[in-house]
């Protein structure tokens, strides 16, 4: 009853919508508990690889600076 807006933009976020509207209808989670990989900066090329490719259950990666 909060008239919140929930939109994406452009990422492979549309194949991950059904599960995270679901957790978030059940319980609103903290957003630590959506992140699923870290990565350092250096290791952008490979963290993008699993992310588009959601290699190792990835949903959401972060880099860590």
């Amino acid at each position: 009853d909060k008239n919140l807006t929930y939109r994406t933009g452009r990422c492979p976020a549309r194949h991950q919508m059904t599960r995270l509207t679901d957790l978030v209808i059940r319980e609103l989670p903290h957003i630590t508990q959506v992140i699923t990989h870290r990565f350092a900066p250096q290791d952008c090329v490979h963290a993008y690889d699993v992310f588009a490719h959601q290699r190792d259950g990835c949903v959401k990666a972060i880099f860590e600076f």
